[in-house]
C-alpha cells in the first residue's frame, strides 16, 4: 500500500508541473515573438544587426494592396486569394488583391520560372521574401518570389511563410510549431502563429519599437491572448 504522504508529495507535484505548464509555453511564445520580428538577417538575441544598427518592430499600417506580378494564373490568383483571409482577420487590415502586375501594389508576388534562387549573396533559396520599412517603422513594400518545381509547378507551400516575411516577421523561430520554422514543415497558419500574428499588429505594439520597449508589451499581450474564452 503507498503511503498517504508520499501520495500527497506526487500530487502536490503534479499540481505544480500543471501550474508552470502555461507560463512555460508563454515563456516560448514570447521568446518567438522576439526571434520573429526582431531576428532580422542575422538573428540576433540583443537585437543588433551585423552593422551595429538596432532591428526595430516593422508593420504595415491599415491598408495592403497585393499582386500577382509573375504566375498570374486562376488557379494561383485563387490560391493567394484563400491564403489572404486569415492574414486579413488576424492584422485587422484592409487587404486587397489587385489586379495581376499592378506596379503599384504593396506586396508584388511572382511565381517565377527558376528552380532557385541565390539570397543574402551566396545563400540558396527555393522562396524568398524582402521588404522595406520607412524610419517610422511602416512596412513600405514587400515582394515575395516562389519558385518552379522539376515537375513544373510552383512550390506553393511556401507561399505562408513568405508571406509572414512580408508582413513583419524578419527572422525564424524553432520554439514553437510554426509555419515560418523551416523545421517543422509546417504550411499553414499555425495556432501559434495567430497568437504571434495578433500580438505584432495590436495597437499597444507600436511601429518601430525597440526590442527592449516591444518585449514586455508582447508578453502582456500574449498572456491576454492564452488566457481568453
Amino acid at each position: 500500500m503507498l503511503d498517504f504522504k508520499y501520495i500527497l508529495m506526487l500530487f502536490l507535484a503534479a499540481s505544480v508541473a500543471a501550474c508552470q505548464s502555461p507560463r512555460a509555453a508563454e515563456d516560448r511564445l514570447v521568446a518567438a515573438f522576439g526571434e520573429t520580428m526582431f531576428g532580422g538577417r542575422v538573428h540576433s538575441q540583443d537585437g543588433i544587426s551585423e552593422d551595429g544598427k538596432e532591428f526595430r518592430l516593422a508593420k504595415w499600417d491599415s491598408s495592403v494592396e497585393i499582386s500577382v506580378m509573375d504566375g498570374a494564373t486562376a488557379e494561383n490568383l485563387a490560391f493567394v486569394q484563400d491564403t489572404l483571409e486569415p492574414f486579413a482577420e488576424l492584422t485587422e487590415l484592409r487587404i486587397r488583391l489587385a489586379e495581376p502586375n499592378d506596379e503599384s501594389a504593396d506586396i508584388r508576388i511572382y511565381f517565377s520560372d527558376q528552380k532557385d534562387f541565390v539570397i543574402n549573396d551566396n545563400e540558396p533559396a527555393k522562396c524568398f521574401a524582402q521588404s522595406r520599412s520607412d524610419d517610422h517603422g511602416r512596412l513600405v513594400m514587400a515582394e515575395v518570389h516562389i519558385s518552379r518545381t522539376d515537375e513544373e509547378t510552383w512550390r506553393t507551400e511556401c507561399l505562408v511563410h513568405e508571406l509572414l516575411h512580408a508582413f513583419g516577421w524578419r527572422g525564424h523561430t524553432h520554439r514553437v510549431r510554426s509555419a515560418i520554422s523551416y523545421m517543422h514543415g509546417e504550411t499553414e497558419l499555425t495556432r501559434w502563429d495567430d497568437y504571434l500574428m495578433r500580438t505584432l499588429y495590436d495597437p499597444r505594439m507600436e511601429f518601430g519599437m525597440s526590442r527592449n520597449d516591444a518585449m514586455p508589451v508582447a508578453r502582456t499581450i500574449l498572456h491576454e491572448l492564452m488566457n481568453e474564452g
